[in-house]
Order: C-alpha cells, then structure tokens, then sequence
C-alpha cells in the first residue's frame, strides 16, 4: 500500500534508458537482458563496494559482473542445463532425451551406461565449465574472495555452494527490480 502511494499512478518500463542505481558499461544496452539488469542491480545492493558476479541458471546460465564500484560490464550467456540434454537428443541420432537429476541424486563422473554417460557429460560438464568461469572471473579481478550469488531455478542442481564467499538468493531479480523502482521515485 505504501509502494502505491509513493508511485502515485505513475509506471515505471525498465529499458536502457531507465535511470539505474549502478552505472551500466554495456556496449549495447539495447540488447541486454532485462532480467541480467535487475540481477546485476539485486547484486549491488546486497554487495555494495564489493565486485560481485552473478550466475543466474535457468534456461541459459548468465554470468553477469558487476566492480566494486557498482559499474555493470556484462558477462557471458551459455547453455542451460536443460537446453544441453535437449541438445544432445536434437543433434544426434541415437541419444536418448533424458531429464537432469535432482539436486540429491548423486551423478557419477565417470558414466557406466549411455545415460550415465550423458548425466555425468551435462552435469559434471555445467559444474566445471561454472567453476572455471568463476576461477576466470577472480584471476582477472584479481579477486579471490569476490562475492558470487547464484540465482535462477537450476541454481540448486549445480550443487557447488561450498565456498563462504558464494550465496543463493532466490529473489535476486525481484531485489533488483525493486531497487530500480526505489531508485526512480
């Protein structure tokens, strides 16, 4: 109810041209995600003076990084865990489609079947490829204890939160968008 009478009728489209409470170095705003906006700005806010990176695991896994002095820089966009079984199923002829495991069943690395294979291949392959962007991230910041938080409905899949400077935060984007808002009124 307070929320509504601070924005008085007004609405407020989030676009490149939004004002924002972190500076956005993206070379094409246009073109970025509205979704990596809002999570880079949920990030500063729960890190603020901190480089922080963002590993939001959904449909496609998004690295998104933001400096100690809260400018935005962009990151990387790869494949989903979803999206590489269906990969594998789409572009061969004889693999099966299969879904991943839950986040408590263990995937073996070393694959004893066709579909072991390809659960260790996908799943083992995501956790490696995530902390070798992550190692990339801290060698290049020269930040070994930069903050990462690790949002998006496939974050508990990747079964890697065992390092005191990583976070899961659910909630990031709805932080984030709530943070432009306040930064708009």
């Amino acid at each position: 109810k307070g929320l509504r009478k601070i924005l008085s009728g007004r609405v407020l489209i989030l676009d490149e041209n939004t004002p924002l409470p972190i500076e956005n170095k993206y070379a094409t705003p246009a073109s970025l995600g509205k979704d990596r906006l809002a999570c880079a700005v949920g990030a500063a806010a729960m890190f603020p003076s901190e480089a922080v990176l963002v590993v939001d695991a959904g449909t496609c896994i998004k690295y998104d990084f933001v400096d100690a002095k809260g400018a935005y820089w962009g990151g990387a966009i790869s494949l989903g865990l979803r999206m590489r079984y269906r990969a594998l199923h789409q572009y061969t002829e004889r693999l099966p489609l299969l879904l991943p495991k839950e986040a408590s069943e263990y995937v073996d690395f070393i694959g004893d079947s066709t579909a072991n294979s390809i659960h260790s291949g996908v799943e083992w392959g995501l956790r490696c490829e995530v902390m070798g962007v992550l190692g990339m991230y801290r060698l290049q910041t020269g930040r070994e204890d930069m903050a990462v938080i690790f949002t998006g409905g496939d974050a508990g899949l990747l079964d890697i939160l065992r390092d005191n400077r990583i976070f899961a935060e659910p909630h990031l984007l709805m932080r984030g968008l709530l943070q432009i808002l306040l930064h708009n009124v």
